[in-house]
């Protein structure tokens, strides 16, 4: 949040948690039941320590079962948001969504799981009964969640996502007052961000060796219907319009010194011969590529344009928002955090690593 809290003199920043946190797995491995209590217990200790505002549950958090995941809730000081998570008889199972306070911006924070990973994780075995909740349709759950948070009066509405992609993307398209989409259950990581329908959508990685950066400008104009757009996007129309003029101005410098080659005499051969016929230049070819780098061109400067037409308003006063995010690589060069790292190891004495003792 800058240009609009600024002006007020706010700074600030949320720490929040798309899931798949406290559980190694979407199952229970037989026999480590009280290794993956602890270690969900340790995880919830150390959020309400770090200031996590809110936690989207995933399909590893589920598998840990009723009881369990009842007791983290009730443990840990920041709500488990999962709008789409219902009990047997279609009621709320968790918080659906909440309200967080970011210099001095009301930001609704709706969480959501994916439907389809959720059906297709080891949610329960043969060994012990199903979990007692649904997984309802992801759209419909943040349609009712907008509804309350506009009822309260948010600035900004943003999906705390356990979803798939194509599952923001439905979202996106129907709930269009979702501005921005934190996490996501596909695999793989992305330096950029994406667009989810006119949402601007960023992923953290996984197995925690991320950290997604996201940071909000709005302007002073800017109100809670407004959008959200990509700031790399502009950075990005930027460099391509530069980039496509060079390889205009090129392929025209080309283009002209092959005209050039065909417009002059042809050279005189040996003495008594005829003339010869220089080889014809690739005038058809440099032709084709400058049409193609001019066209180019041209869809750049109008994608720029729409841009920036849409973050002014009528009067030509900005009212456009603009989010610019880093992935952060926590390799071995970025130092633990003293204390925390001193709790860990603490912890490890009692419960090994078992991914380390194992050897792998």
């Amino acid at each position: 949040m800058d240009e609009r809290t600024r002006a007020g003199g706010w700074d600030g920043s949320v720490l929040l948690d798309a899931g798949d946190a406290l559980n190694a797995a979407p199952y229970l491995v037989a026999g480590r039941m009280g290794e993956v209590e602890a270690t969900a217990r340790f995880l919830v200790d150390e959020y309400n320590r770090e200031g996590v505002a809110a936690m989207t549950l995933g399909e590893r958090e589920l598998a840990l079962g009723e009881p369990l995941l009842k007791e983290l809730a009730e443990r840990a000081k920041f709500p488990f948001l999962g709008a789409n998570v219902l009990g047997r008889e279609g009621e709320p199972a968790f918080h659906g969504w909440t309200v967080v306070k970011v210099a001095g911006i009301r930001v609704g924070v709706i969480g959501l799981v994916s439907e389809m990973v959720a059906k297709q994780a080891i949610l329960g075995r043969e060994d012990r009964p199903a979990p007692p909740w649904l997984i309802g349709n992801p759209v419909e759950a943040a349609k009712k969640a907008v509804t309350a948070l506009e009822a309260e009066g948010v600035d900004l509405v943003v999906v705390l996502s356990h979803l798939k992609q194509t599952e923001e993307d439905d979202v996106a398209k129907a709930v269009p007052r979702v501005a921005l989409f934190l996490g996501t259950h596909d695999m793989g990581i992305s330096t950029e961000t994406r667009l989810a329908g006119s949402a601007v959508a960023v992923s953290a990685g996984q197995k925690g060796k991320y950290v997604a950066i996201t940071t909000v400008k709005l302007p002073p104009a800017w109100k809670g219907g407004d959008a959200v757009v990509d700031a790399g996007r502009r950075e990005a129309l930027v460099g391509r319009i530069a980039r496509s003029k060079q390889m205009v101005e090129s392929l025209q410098a080309r283009l002209d010194h092959a005209r050039a080659q065909a417009e002059a005499p042809d050279a005189d051969g040996p003495k008594g011969a005829a003339a010869r016929r220089k080889p014809g230049p690739p005038i058809q070819m440099w032709e084709q590529q400058l049409a193609g780098a001019k066209a180019e061109l041209q869809i750049a400067e109008m994608d720029l344009k729409d841009l920036e037409s849409a973050d002014a308003d009528k009067g030509g006063q900005g009212t456009v928002g603009s989010a610019m995010f880093e992935l952060v690589s926590l390799t071995p060069q970025v130092a633990d955090e003293p204390e925390t790292k001193a709790r860990v190891d603490a912890f490890r004495v009692d419960h090994p690593d078992p991914a380390k003792a194992s050897g792998h």
